[in-house]
């Protein structure tokens, strides 16, 4: 006996998802209501966007992307909470924090390989050494001039000379 087939819609709305699949339209409701008013203020923040936006209960949850954007934010909170009770959406509390989005990829650092001695590498061991050196000349005998004459002998060591 075979059972009756199910939309993808009824087969969630019975599973273990179903509570998790609500707070997701609602979010996403409640982010609509306001997603003109944050953009005019943010430019940079669109709240259709997964991750910059959760509704837990009746506090909404907003991700800013720069402590700038969340100062705006933070200001605008009162009418923004007025615009989502005008559009029937239940929220009485907005919070915010900064979490700024990067690119789903990172950035790819180029480094460069080369074959030859590193010019600015050699100058700062040379005058690391050369500081290391007039150091132990000026000191006392003393534990600090010792440790000032390991220094130059370990750049020494590291410049091949």
């Amino acid at each position: 006996m075979r059972t009756p087939s199910r939309t993808v819609a009824a087969a969630l709305a019975e599973s273990p998802a179903a509570a998790l699949l609500e707070r997701l339209a609602a979010t996403q409701s409640a982010a609509a209501a306001i997603a003109d008013a944050v953009a005019e203020l943010t430019p940079g923040l669109n709240l259709t966007q997964p991750g910059t936006a959760d509704l837990h209960g009746e506090t909404l949850l907003l991700n800013a992307p720069t402590a700038a954007a969340a100062a705006k934010l933070r200001q605008a909170i009162p009418g923004l909470l007025a615009l989502l009770h005008q559009q029937g959406v239940e929220v009485n509390q907005i919070r915010l924090r900064v979490q700024p989005c990067g690119s789903a990829q990172p950035e790819a650092h180029v480094t460069q390989i080369s074959d030859g001695p590193d010019t600015q590498t050699d100058q700062r061991r040379d005058a690391a050494r050369r500081f290391a050196q007039e150091l132990a000349a000026r000191l006392p005998d003393s534990a600090l001039r010792r440790a000032a004459e390991r220094l130059q002998k370990k750049l020494d060591a590291q410049s091949g000379r």
